[in-house]
């Protein structure tokens, strides 16, 4: 069985996920997609509360944030992409994928409790 190993807390969903695929590698791959597709939503609704929580004219800030932020996770974890020529490159790609946007996700919350209880 494959152990994958991330700096934030996974979903119950995506750790019921990763057992059932008994490690085949592109049914962790599934799972790594929908797990990072849950963080992404996490995130937009986070980018959006801490939108609503800045003066207007700092708002574009966040927005600025959030696409460094996605550039960043796009260009970095598309080096894993190839970088063996085997399938387990799309692990490795996918296990970044999920530790950046959880990073990420952890980040606009620190701001948001910063920012939205004044």
């Amino acid at each position: 069985m494959v152990t994958i190993t991330l700096w934030g807390k996974p979903s119950p969903s995506y750790d019921t996920c990763l057992k059932a695929a008994g490690g085949a590698t592109m049914d962790v791959v599934m799972c790594m997609g929908k797990e990072e597709d849950r963080l992404r939503t996490l995130i937009d609704k986070r980018v959006a509360k801490l939108r609503s929580c800045l003066p207007p004219d700092r708002r574009g800030e966040v927005d600025t944030l959030y696409r460094a932020w996605d550039e960043y996770a796009q260009s970095t974890c598309g080096l894993y992409i190839g970088a063996s020529g085997g399938t387990g490159d799309k692990e490795d790609a996918g296990e970044c994928g999920i530790d950046t946007a959880g990073d990420f996700a952890e980040k606009l919350q620190s701001l948001i409790d910063i920012y939205c209880t004044k």
